[in-house]
């Protein structure tokens, strides 16, 4: 008796385990996919608001050597002048002073500009990867998506040594190209404006409980009548 009680206990055991795991596996299914991927290179490429920003960067950053050189030519300027008087001189002496304090001010000037430039700099680009980062959880919101990580789409250069070092270490070897959600991204940033080079958004796989998106309002037809 003992025997047959053990064996259908364990049967019994068996059977629970497999009921329970038949909801869970049919729960996942139903779920779809839950990541996604990225390509953060293109996203930014295709930023429109972002790349207006960096180039108004690369103008100010462009004016500020222009006036680095200007200042250059007017101390070398200076230092051929000094070269017309002898040392211990009184102008010697005060044209020596002059070139002394416009380097001195150059180079403040420069640290500074530098560390401002830096800093606005970083600025931009957190700004851009903050609005990319909250359109990313939207979008992973709206589609039930749990986890995005990035990818490269650029091929991998054979003839390239660094480019074939750098393609071995991508932690993503292979991506379903409906997980691919960089298009999409890149729309909405732009706000509706269709950026150029790039390919239609493709739509990422969603379960069955996922809420579809809204459609468009369409005026009901109306039915044509039947001739008698």
């Amino acid at each position: 008796m003992r025997r047959y009680f053990f064996v259908a206990t364990a049967v019994a055991t068996l059977l629970g385990l497999l009921t329970a795991a038949g909801p869970l596996c049919a729960q996942q299914q139903q779920q779809g996919t839950r990541i996604a991927v990225i390509d953060l290179q293109t996203v930014f490429k295709n930023h429109q608001r972002f790349q207006s920003k960096k180039d108004a960067f690369n103008k100010d950053a462009d004016a500020y050597k222009a006036h680095v050189r200007d200042t250059q030519r007017k101390g070398n300027a200076e230092l051929e002048k000094l070269k017309q008087f002898k040392p211990g001189t009184p102008e010697y002496t005060e044209l020596e002073k002059t070139l002394a304090g416009m380097r001195a001010d150059l180079q403040v000037e420069t640290q500074l500009k530098n560390k401002e430039m830096a800093l606005r700099e970083a600025q931009i680009f957190y700004s851009a990867y903050n609005e990319v980062q909250q359109q990313v959880a939207k979008f992973s919101g709206e589609y039930g998506i749990s986890m995005v990580l990035r990818f490269e789409q650029n091929e991998i250069d054979p003839a390239n040594l660094q480019s074939v070092r750098m393609g071995l270490s991508r932690p993503v070897v292979y991506v379903y190209p409906q997980l691919d959600i960089t298009g999409e991204i890149i729309k909405r940033l732009n706000a509706g404006v269709p950026p150029a080079n790039v390919s239609r958004a493709p739509q990422v796989p969603r379960g069955r409980n996922a809420t579809p998106p809204p459609r468009r309002s369409q005026a009901p037809r109306t039915a044509t009548p039947r001739r008698r």
